[in-house]
């Protein structure tokens, strides 16, 4: 059955509308359901006539679909609400600014989404390479990049964003170009050591005086660990997964068997952060503790903070414990003979560099003080490791650090 079209009702109050649209093929439906209505025998009886006539009006004269009318609305004298001045279609004056006479009149959709491409419009392209600035700088030049109006904080290099802007518009709105325009550049490629000096002048990196530093968006905190376990699936598109979570944490008065959270099993296990089921009212819990923000709402900017939860989540979350197993696997099977070559692997996998001679003692001397502990205590290797060899716990321990370390989930 086709969608009923909404008709608008005003009573004495004021007015209230309700807005639906339909296709041509649905129009033409209710049409036709509207005929065998007034043709049925008991319709000046049941006044269904009046009923259908209504509903062919809603529908018929508009061609390609039903148009919504729309009135501006006030108080009136009696501080009750009244239909205003009728609100036509056309193309916002204050979005096109100095180029309106450039806008046809009675344009739509298609013309507006056409302006917010437009080589003459100020806007789009500073929002969009502002975002890409703040991917790569943890900040934007303009560092709301919410709001670039009057409530949004100034740029801190206007002329930087102007030109980044109208090259970004030049190379067609290529985005690959800007991300190798940013990388490349020397700002970015500085040294993110922070002195004295530079403390004192510019504590908060506005002035892009030294790299950028800042720890990882939540779902790569989630895909590093999942990475460098080698579990991270490189599987591309489709639906949903549902990767583990704290038990308990769907269960809610009124909760049904639809509710019920069966975790992925396989490779979807162990896919990407992106394709993590998120439900509006109960969201991911490590996630969440990593500062992703809610779905309930859209987000340009997320919060960063630092807390004690983060570090607990990395130790003891069931995926990050997962991570930790399987590394500790890859360190015993690719690592090398000896401990000082696995320590060694198992630091780079992690940090994506060679640890100094200090860094890699401090691996070596945690291994074996961890062995030396499963020697004693062999029935808690078995729970940790899932098998009593003391080696493996050892290095599940030792990688469960790895992976909670400040430079692991840190960009630099």
């Amino acid at each position: 059955m086709p969608r009923r079209p909404t008709v608008i009702h005003i009573n004495h109050n004021g007015f209230q509308h309700e807005e639906a649209f339909l296709s041509k093929a649905d129009a033409l439906e209710w049409e036709r359901m509207i005929l065998d209505t007034l043709a049925m025998p008991q319709a000046a009886s049941l006044n269904l006539a009046a009923y259908a006539a209504g509903l062919a009006g809603s529908v018929r004269g508009y061609g390609g679909g039903y148009v919504r009318n729309a009135w501006l609305s006030g108080l009136s004298t009696h501080e009750q609400w009244a239909k205003g001045d009728p609100v036509t279609k056309g193309f916002p004056a204050a979005i096109a600014g100095a180029h309106t006479a450039a806008i046809p009149k009675g344009s739509g959709r298609r013309e507006m989404a056409e302006w917010l491409t437009d080589a003459r419009n100020p806007l789009t392209a500073r929002v969009r390479v502002n975002q890409i600035w703040q991917m790569f700088f943890g900040q934007g030049i303009v560092e709301t990049t919410e709001d670039f109006g009057t409530h949004g904080t100034p740029p801190s290099h206007p002329e930087m964003l102007d030109w980044l802007a109208t090259e970004f518009v030049a190379h067609k709105w290529d985005q690959k170009a800007m991300y190798r325009l940013i990388v490349t550049s020397n700002t970015y490629r500085q040294a993110s050591t922070v002195t004295p000096e530079l403390q004192e002048r510019d504590p908060a990196n506005v002035l892009f005086t030294r790299g950028p530093r800042f720890r990882v968006e939540a779902e790569m905190v989630r895909d590093i660990a999942l990475a460098a376990s080698g579990l991270l699936s490189a599987k591309m598109g489709g639906p949903a997964v549902f990767p583990p979570q704290p038990p308990g944490m769907w269960s809610f008065p009124g909760f049904q068997d639809t509710d019920l959270y069966y975790e992925s099993e396989g490779e979807d296990r162990h896919r990407r952060a992106l394709y993590t089921f998120i439900r509006r009212t109960v969201r991911y819990p490590s996630l969440t503790v990593f500062d992703a923000p809610s779905p309930e709402v859209a987000s340009v900017r997320r919060p960063r903070t630092n807390t004690p939860l983060q570090a607990l989540t990395g130790l003891n979350d069931p995926a990050f414990f997962e991570a930790a197993q399987a590394m500790a696997r890859r360190i015993v099977a690719e690592g090398g003979p000896g401990t000082p070559s696995r320590a060694n692997y198992g630091f780079r996998l992690v940090m994506s560099r060679k640890p100094n001679g200090v860094e890699l003692e401090q691996v070596a001397s945690a291994f074996e003080k961890e062995r030396r502990y499963f020697q004693s205590h062999q029935a808690e290797a078995e729970k940790l490791a899932g098998t009593r060899d003391i080696v493996l716990a050892a290095w599940t321990v030792v990688s469960n650090a790895l992976l909670n370390l400040d430079e692991t989930v840190t960009k630099e």
